[in-house]
């Protein structure tokens, strides 16, 4: 699942969707996307909320994506879930 970093925290649809289906999840993977800091405590945030420690997860950084360099990290998140 992923969701922008505003201001250290989730967005709330997604906070939502996980407290309605964290049940329905049996694994899970957490990306971010972001302009400056703060994703560790996005995902600290959705691993508590939902229970279960993702497989992977991946920050996008708005410069890095703007400076194409954004595809190794996908491939590398990609990679751990297989």
């Amino acid at each position: 699942m992923g969701t922008p970093n505003w201001a250290g925290a989730a967005a709330s649809a997604i906070r939502s969707f996980v407290r309605q289906n964290k049940e329905k999840l049996p694994q899970v993977a957490f990306f971010c996307t972001q302009g400056s800091s703060g994703a560790g405590k996005v995902f600290q945030d959705l691993e508590n909320e939902c229970g279960k420690k993702p497989l992977s997860t991946l920050v996008l950084r708005s410069k890095e994506v703007a400076q194409g360099l954004g595809e190794k990290s996908i491939y590398q998140f990609i990679k751990q879930l297989k």
